[in-house]
């Protein structure tokens, strides 16, 4: 058996994760996700027909807390046999009063994610979109702290 491969996974919400990955098996995938990088728990299990195109497939994780890293393996054996491990920060961003029209793009990190090519593209786009956009700083700053 192998776990699936080419896993990413990206930030779609505050409160939702989009994973994505390649896998040519024919049995169920196992979703896990850990808070720590440590402890992982059993998000979903996913039959093989739920795949849209054969080869890949995709998983939205809904439920998740603002501005808190997740991190993401797939198993095709329920657990014994994992994929490479993915990490997203879900999305928080409080606007500022009077802060209207203004969003911030997410920050990656990760070896399979290239993060400095992600981020140098999000700094690019912030940069056109002038002080309509806050910075990942300004979010996290926002945000009321507490578990």
């Amino acid at each position: 058996m192998a776990a699936p491969t080419a896993v990413r996974v990206e930030a779609t919400s505050m409160s939702s994760a989009l994973l994505r990955w390649t896998y040519a098996g024919t049995g169920d995938i196992s979703v896990f996700r850990s808070t720590d990088g440590i402890s992982y728990s059993e998000v979903t299990s996913l039959s093989a027909g739920t795949r849209v195109v054969a080869g890949t497939t995709s998983y939205t994780d809904t439920g998740l807390s603002p501005a808190v890293k997740y991190w993401y393996k797939l198993s095709e054996d329920g657990g014994s046999n994992f994929s490479s491990v993915v990490t997203v920060v879900s999305h928080a961003c409080l606007a500022p009063a009077g802060g209207q029209d203004v969003f911030s793009l997410p920050r990656f990190d990760g070896p399979e994610q290239q993060s400095s090519d992600l981020n140098a593209l999000a700094e690019r786009i912030e940069a056109t979109l002038g002080d309509r956009v806050l910075s990942p700083e300004q979010c996290q700053s926002a945000r009321p702290m507490g578990p």
